[in-house]
């Protein structure tokens, strides 16, 4: 049995198009998407819809629970806070109807091989779509594991591909398609085998052109209405680097505290002129829409 795994698309068709490309011609039995099909490129419910048509099982990232919450609930933290603006530009691209799509999605999905053993495919922990193993197992994780009669588990949600054993099980992270975030623009998937009598994950990548996922990006008017956070997003596209996570740390160093809008665009643009990143997105931002 051949299943490739596809996770952290993020509404970037071109990248996924590239993808599924490749795994076309690589004789699998199944592909699944692990999650975080959506937000916040503003294909998400195009790719969203595009899983479903074609029949590729789907799971419930974080980010689909968070574009759910900016939909249902008018004063959550999603619509409130201006972090949170580009999950409520993807929101509005969605109606009643694909919202209860994505709350249906399931958490998980379980495959047995009398070769292998049973595989279970989730976003990132069996119990979490946020909480998950790539970096540290405390002891509630570790409990959560234990539990589970799987010999192999694949997630996605970290953006950072690898494979490792822990405590008699493989545990397995499948890298994103959407926003490679190795510094190397080259969507990233996974195929796994069990002929050898194991789970065996074999790590892939692709060529793509970002290009034209850019420029609708820019063209919808997604990056503008997005905001400041909106920005550091668009330049984790644009260059597979890693941005919001160290933007929020290079913020908390400096103790800054942007309060308005204004305070926000000036602090991301002064991080993003520091990184060598605000040419890009600057450039982007001048596109009419």
């Amino acid at each position: 049995m051949r299943i490739a795994i596809v996770s952290d698309i993020h509404g970037n068709r071109a990248a996924l198009e590239a993808v599924l490309r490749v795994i076309s011609r690589s004789k699998v039995d199944q592909i699944v998407c692990a999650g975080d099909t959506v937000d916040p490129m503003p294909q998400s419910r195009e790719v969203l819809e595009y899983l479903l048509k074609n029949q590729i099982p789907t799971l419930r990232g974080n980010h689909e629970d968070y574009v759910v919450e900016s939909f249902t609930v008018p004063r959550s933290k999603m619509n409130t806070m201006l972090q949170y603006l580009p999950v409520k530009v993807t929101a509005s691209s969605f109606d009643a109807k694909s919202i209860e799509v994505l709350k249906a999605l399931p958490f998980t999905v379980e495959f047995e091989s009398s070769i292998a053993g049973r595989l279970m495919i989730c976003h990132a922990s069996p119990r979490s779509n946020i909480r998950g193993w790539r970096y540290t197992i405390d002891d509630q994780l570790t409990e959560e594991l234990n539990a589970v009669p799987h010999t192999t588990l694949a997630c996605g949600h970290w953006h950072d591909p690898e494979t490792k054993n822990w405590n008699g099980k493989k545990l397995i992270t499948v890298g994103s398609v959407g926003v490679p975030l190795e510094q190397k623009l080259r969507p990233e998937f996974c195929i796994l085998d069990d002929q050898s009598g194991e789970w065996q994950a074999e790590h892939l990548s692709c060529d793509y052109d970002p290009t034209p996922s850019l420029e609708i990006y820019a063209s919808s008017g997604w990056l503008k209405n997005g905001g400041p956070i909106g920005w550091l997003l668009f330049y984790e596209v644009a260059s597979a680097r890693r941005t919001i996570v160290p933007f929020f740390k290079w913020k908390n160093q400096k103790s800054i505290e942007p309060v308005t809008d204004e305070e926000w665009g000036v602090t991301v643009r002064d991080y993003l002129i520091e990184i060598g990143g605000w040419s890009v997105v600057s450039k982007y931002l001048a596109c009419p829409v």
